[in-house]
């Protein structure tokens, strides 16, 4: 098939009648929603004047006017720049600029997975991964329609029909060609890899075999067998999976030889490919380099394992607030004014707690379950309490669910919407632990709780049925929940299972799994499941979804095996499903969940964010919960309806005000619906004595943005190429960013020449200033800065750089200050700990791979005020139930991937009883994915679009940055795709003309040669943008990018932000924008 550039195919489908920019759901995609060429010229297009308009649109007219599509064909191939053709250029370049933007080619990526017919995909199933690039045309027709509905939506389909009209789908084809093509030139060089890295890691195990093993060796098998394992899932033919497959088993062997405990080990099938004696490996170095490999192996193999379906999440949207609360808390209508002690006699929790949990909890997070010599007498440890507002949290569940009357039809599920800090996890295992109280209670003749003497059925039965539960969380979520669980419960109370996407599924859920065999009553079995084996079941036992103009949000594809020995198998008393809002999107993962939950007598939906990005958010997460109205025909109308009226208010709205208002009749609305079935409080509710929740002073946020130096940053755009590459040559419908992207991360963190070299170590700081990290060195002044004593004032960053205020001279000094540091990868702690060291900091470090005593012992330690260590290094993995409240300093050497990941770290220091301001300071690579990471987890990631954006950077407006930072904006446009869960696009003046049945070297003929270089953009085009949105540019990149000091005081959400940049350098840049935008007078400094 012949390959078409995206502005050939747009231009073909507004021949027919204007399409697609007078469909509904291409307005939404492209942001465009009052057509092309519009009579107000405020209305035009982003980034077009009314020359660009008239220039295009006499364009395709000409084009238009041609009498076969041939010569309509060869005329849009006509030579660029043509003086007769002025808008060939304008049209050209607004569709190259915008197709990425718009994420096109990521829907087209998304229609090859779901219909298995990804290229990669077919490689890998015939098992030839030199085999010839599959053709287009015995694919592409499999998504045709399906792609125009997600593109198009109904407006593009005949009238009662799910197939598209002839000249549309043609249209179709093309975009999908252009992408099968552009997938097809980003694995070209990954395709002719797999024997050099295989050869690498065998290399690797040689020189392991020759001589004494060295921690250098160790860490290149390491690293070697990592990328090899990679390599083979990513073209996976069984023959390099099984090669991939003995190596791992190999390395564990090597590994066990070090002292590790490996969580998921191989087994054995054959001879052993590297025979290194356990006494060589014993006598390899100090504990110190044991450890090191040991982090080395746990971020390759084992750190990211579940991460496959975890998604960037931002904070939600600014006004969700206010459109989703009314008078007083959602949920708390009967226990607003409610005693503690009154719940607890409601409930029948004698002390306050239920009879199955532990009367006391360890201030470092640890149980009886791992460490039941510290709890044999109690003495030291605290009593474990609940908060009132869980107690009165697990009171309204429970009136909720349980109903006075015996009603079968009563909805059994509660949509629970607690901002982060409440405890919704302690609070859902407090109701678990109540039904297992009940089930007792009936089973012995007890009496049952007061509150039950009243609302005696759940769903229409008056006895509570004996069956396990189930809770349902991103991998990276499971040792917090088995954590809490375990400081909760007594030991061996009850059962406690773990169901990820490595366990073997027959055998857990056969009838000689765990749930089958235990001595428990079933109802005192609890599972933790991932949302990778959730969405692995779904997608071996059901088929794929089919879509159409027909299909509903709640429709549940055919059966294409039997459903026992999965998930899907069992009944379960409750299935929990934590961070929901990654469901809430129709697809495939709502509706694996919507699947799941037919199997729960009880629903608890957990999310911190339930109105997420629009009110169809509530809509999603209420069919979640098993409301009825929003399986309802009548409720879709009224989706599509909500939908098309906030599209005509974004069309005519300048200042957002009408759209707000649309968003707020929409969310009241739905209230209705979810009434006795929401329960949402925020750390400022009210308890029932009036007091807020949770009474903590606000954190102060400190953004510290530290220019990389030219070494740091050659090496980040290599690991980051390679990276890309990675992500790009998947044909898995799930997109594993953080496995793709460890060496980048780590690299931003410390830039290695060879990433397989151990981490250095350093004697001095003259030897460290030759190959600084500029990070770690900031990490370290900044702790020295605040050490120093406890009232100075707060660092500021200006240039790139950290600025020190001057320590105050007055006497009597106090240095009573404890600072933690997260770093999110423990192998390269040793390496902060030693830079600390040459500045003179002493510190501490945990993570998970060292023992919970140890732990304990540090976290003491740091409390300790005679030990001389006063900052703790710990990732979050070995944070988990820390209450770290002594510190008031926390420091993100490492930008987590999510807002909820940011407040528990936070919330490590900023927690009860912290008394003192916080200060959060981020480190901040520029030229990074830091900024992007960071500006996205808040929910401000239309400012940074602007930073990224190709063509404005190339304009005027940034012509103060430099260029280190308009070189890396490329890759950060990509970067930004990935973290979003979609794939990277190609500039469609990048991409060879593909001519009829020419062919490419993969596929087995000879590459066509390159169309003719880019051409440069036209000054008009570049210069003629709206002045406002250039001033509006420059300055929020003033205040972001210029390197001053930016602060930010967060009260709740809410995020008060300033700059010292002074006013005179302000008005100077904009008085030179004013002379870039001719002579035009500069407008007032913001």
């Amino acid at each position: 098939m012949p390959s078409y550039p995206a502005a050939t195919a747009l231009i073909h489908l507004f021949l027919i009648d204007g399409a697609p920019w007078n469909w509904p759901i291409w307005q939404d995609l492209t942001g465009i929603h009052h057509g092309l060429f519009p009579d107000d010229d405020k209305e035009l297009p982003p980034g077009w004047t009314r020359q660009h308009a008239n220039d295009a649109q006499t364009y395709i007219y000409e084009c238009g006017q041609l009498a076969t599509t041939d010569k309509r064909e060869k005329f849009l191939a006509g030579s660029k720049g043509d003086a007769q053709h002025p808008g060939r250029v304008t049209w050209n370049n607004f569709v190259s600029r915008n197709w990425k933007r718009w994420g096109i080619h990521n829907l087209v990526v998304e229609e090859l997975k779901a219909w298995d017919v990804h290229p990669m995909a077919i490689i890998a199933r015939e098992g030839d991964v030199n085999a010839s690039w599959p053709p287009a045309e015995f694919f592409l027709l499999k998504i045709v329609d399906t792609l125009g509905m997600k593109l198009f939506g109904e407006a593009a389909f005949p009238a009662g029909s799910e197939t598209l009209r002839t000249d549309v789908r043609r249209c179709v084809l093309m975009v999908a060609q252009r992408s099968w093509n552009t997938i097809r030139l980003q694995v070209a060089s990954l395709r002719s890899r797999p024997n050099e890295i295989e050869a690498t890691a065998i290399a690797a195990f040689a020189d392991l075999e020759l001589g004494k093993p060295t921690k250098a060796k160790v860490n290149h098998a390491i690293r070697a067998v990592a990328k090899w394992k990679e390599c083979a899932e990513l073209f996976h033919t069984d023959e390099n999976i099984k090669k991939a497959g003995e190596m791992l088993i190999e390395l564990q062997v090597i590994m066990e030889g070090l002292g590790a405990k490996i969580s998921k080990k191989e087994t054995a099938r054959g001879s052993r490919v590297c025979k290194v004696s356990a006494k060589a490996l014993k006598n390899l170095a100090s504990e110190e380099d044991v450890t090191d490999l040991l982090g080395v192996y746990h971020e390759y193999f084992e750190a990211n394992v579940e991460d496959a379906d975890e998604e960037l999440t931002s904070d939600p949207l600014p006004n969700s607030k206010q459109l989703i609360d009314g008078d007083g808390d959602f949920g708390m209508e009967e226990e607003a004014g409610m005693k503690f002690a009154k719940l607890c006699t409601a409930l029948e929790f004698r002390n306050g707690l239920p009879v199955q949990f532990n009367v006391h909890r360890h201030s470092s997070g640890l149980s009886p379950w791992d460490h039941d010599d510290l709890f044999t007498t109690g003495d030291g440890h605290p009593l474990l309490r609940l908060h009132w507002h869980q107690l009165a949290g697990a009171h309204s569940i429970i009136r909720s669910t349980f109903t006075e009357e015996k009603n079968p039809g009563h909805t059994v599920g509660v949509l629970i919407g607690d901002e982060v800090g409440l405890g919704k996890t302690a609070q859902a295992i407090t109701f678990i632990a109540f039904l297992n109280q009940v089930i007792y209670l009936q089973k012995t003749g007890g009496r049952l709780p007061p509150i039950l003497m009243k609302r005696r059925y759940l769903f229409g039965r008056n006895r509570v049925p004996s069956l396990p539960h189930l809770i349902v969380c991103p991998g990276t979520l499971t040792g917090q929940w088995v954590s809490e669980l375990k400081i909760l419960f007594k030991p061996k109370m009850v059962d406690i299972l773990v169901y990820d996407s490595q366990t073997d599924s027959d055998q857990f859920w056969g009838p000689d799994g765990p749930l089958s065999s235990t001595n428990h009553d079933i109802h005192n079995c609890i599972v933790v499941a991932t949302h990778s084996a959730l969405f692995n079941d779904m997608k071996r036992t059901h088929k794929v979804p089919t879509r159409g103009k027909n299909t509903r949000p709640w429709d549940i594809p055919e059966l294409k095996t039997s459903l026992a020995n999965t998930i899907f198998g069992r009944d379960f008393l409750t299935i929990t499903i934590d961070e929901a809002h990654h469901m809430r999107n129709t697809g495939n993962k709502h509706t694996a969940a919507l699947r799941l939950l037919q199997q729960a007598k009880v629903r608890l939906i957990m999310t911190a964010t339930p109105l997420h990005t629009a009110p169809k958010d509530i809509a999603s997460l209420a069919r979640l919960v098993g409301l009825p109205h929003f399986f309802d025909e009548a409720s879709f109308i009224e989706e599509k309806d909500d939908m098309a009226s906030l599209r005509r208010a974004k069309k005519f709205d300048d200042d957002g005000e009408a759209s707000l208002s649309i968003q707020q009749k929409i969310a009241k609305r739905l209230q209705v619906h979810c009434k006795g079935h929401f329960l949402r409080r925020t750390p400022q509710s009210r308890d029932c004595n009036g007091r807020a929740l949770v009474p903590l002073p606000p954190y102060r946020t400190i953004l510290g943005a530290l220019n990389l130096t030219e070494r740091e940053t050659a090496i980040i755009r290599g690991r980051a190429e390679a990276a890309k590459a990675a992500v790009v040559s998947s044909s898995d419908s799930r997109i594993q960013t953080k496995k793709f992207y460890l060496e980048y991360r780590t690299a931003v963190g410390y830039a290695k020449e060879d990433p397989s070299d151990p981490w250095p170590s350093f004697e001095s700081l003259k030897e460290w200033e030759l190959v600084k990290s500029t990070k770690m060195d900031s990490c370290a002044r900044v702790c020295l800065h605040y050490l120093s004593r406890d009232d100075v004032e707060d660092v500021a960053f200006e240039d790139g750089k950290p600025i020190f205020p001057e320590a105050p001279t007055v006497p009597g000094e106090q240095r009573m200050r404890r600072i933690i540091i997260f770093a999110e990868f423990p192998s390269m702690t040793p390496l902060l700990q030693n830079v600390l060291r040459l500045y003179g900091i002493k510190s501490l470090a945990i993570s998970g791979k060292i023992p919970f005593s140890e732990r304990d012992k540090r976290v003491k330690a740091l409390y300790d005020d005679t030990n001389p260590a006063r900052v703790l290094i710990f990732s979050s993995v070995g944070s988990a139930g820390l209450n770290l409240s002594i510190s008031d300093v926390v420091i993100f050497f490492d930008q987590p991937w999510s807002a909820q990941d940011e407040r528990q770290i936070i919330g490590r220091a900023h927690r009860q009883p912290q008394e003192k301001t916080v200060k959060v300071i981020y480190l901040l690579a520029n030229g990074s994915s830091d900024p992007l990471m960071n500006t996205v987890a808040r929910g401000k990631g239309d400012a940074f679009k602007a930073f990224v954006n190709k063509d404005f950077a190339e304009g005027s407006c940034f012509s103060f940055l430099d260029n280190s930072a308009q070189g890396l904006t490329a890759f950060l446009v990509d970067f930004e795709s990935i973290l979003q869960g979609r794939i990277p696009d190609i500039d469609d003046r990048d991409i060879p003309a593909e001519k009829d049945g020419s062919s490419t070297k993969d596929g087995g003929k000879t590459r066509p040669k390159r169309g003719k270089p880019r051409p440069k953009p036209t000054a008009t085009e570049d210069n003629d943008t709206d002045s406002k949105w250039n001033v509006f540019i420059t300055c929020r990149m003033l205040i972001y990018l210029s390197r001053k000091p930016l602060f930010a005081t967060r009260d709740g959400d809410d995020i008060r932000c300033s700059s010292n940049h002074n006013r005179k350098q302000r008005q100077e840049v904009f008085e030179q924008k004013g002379q870039a935008q001719g002579g035009k007078k500069s407008p007032t400094p913001c």
